[in-house]
């Protein structure tokens, strides 16, 4: 994974990775923040924060999706201000993508990162690389022989997300990824940017992410999921809590199905 680096200046972005994929930007003429955000390769999956992905070849054969934050509107200004303390998306995914290393969870590689704006305040756009999980599918498209394995990694990860109180207001199934190595199940995890570690987690954002993870679920997998709390987080007080949410006893619509696996 790339470390901290003197950065490169690429027009009006900082850039921080190799020089191999600098000169590649060059090359695919996205040498600037405007040229990125505006090429046709990329996909727009998220509209309030006009958040877009490209899925590029790399120098050397490898796939990469390049996350491209675009973060002008309003509400993105005043979410920088008052939380991010002028962050950038950007920089707060290699943040967390590095602390979560540290901690011994899985994530996509990252290749590299920029960013507009000075040497010590972030500005409007930022863009970080990470390499394709070659082997791995999302949760949520495992087939049914692959379900009750996957469903059980995933849980135990976001277990161990709430146990180190880690925010993740993101933590849906859909970033969850899955392999199968022999016995062991492998999980990684992807869209990290919303991530807040060593966060307090309050009654609202501990039922934020118990809602979002367990969404989905069946009540066979929440009752999976309640044998493993016990060894799974420490605090007993947070395991009541996470029970609770987990049995509904709370207003979590557990009633949707999950849809239908491939």
């Amino acid at each position: 994974m790339v470390q901290d680096t003197k950065a490169l200046r690429l027009n009006d972005l900082s850039f921080y990775g190799e020089r191999t994929y600098y000169d590649f930007m060059v090359e695919q003429g996205m040498d600037s923040a405007d040229a990125i955000m505006t090429s046709e390769r990329g996909v727009i999956v998220d509209k309030n924060t006009d958040k877009k992905v490209h899925r590029l070849e790399g120098p050397s054969g490898e796939v990469f999706f390049l996350k491209c934050f675009g973060e002008k509107r309003l509400t993105c200004k005043l979410k920088r201000v008052f939380q991010q303390k002028l962050s950038s998306h950007g920089r707060i995914e290699v943040r967390n993508l590095r602390y979560l290393n540290s901690e011994g969870f899985e994530t996509a590689e990252l290749l590299f990162w920029a960013k507009t704006g000075g040497d010590m305040i972030d500005g409007g756009h930022s863009f970080v690389a990470l390499k394709e999980l070659e082997g791995y599918k999302e949760l949520g498209h495992l087939s049914r022989d692959e379900w009750s394995r996957g469903w059980l990694g995933a849980t135990s990860v976001f277990f161990s997300l709430l146990d180190k109180s880690i925010y993740w207001p993101d933590s849906h199934l859909k970033h969850f990824f899955i392999t199968f190595d022999d016995s062991s199940v492998k999980v990684a995890l992807i869209d990290l940017h919303g991530m807040r570690p060593g966060t307090r987690l309050t009654a609202g954002r501990l039922e934020k992410m118990v809602r979002r993870f367990f969404k989905l679920s069946s009540e066979a997998d929440r009752d999976k999921a309640a044998g493993m709390l016990e060894e799974s987080i420490r605090d007993r007080s947070l395991r009541k809590s996470v029970l609770k949410l987990i049995k509904g006893r709370t207003a979590l619509p557990f009633s949707e199905k999950r849809s239908e696996l491939v």
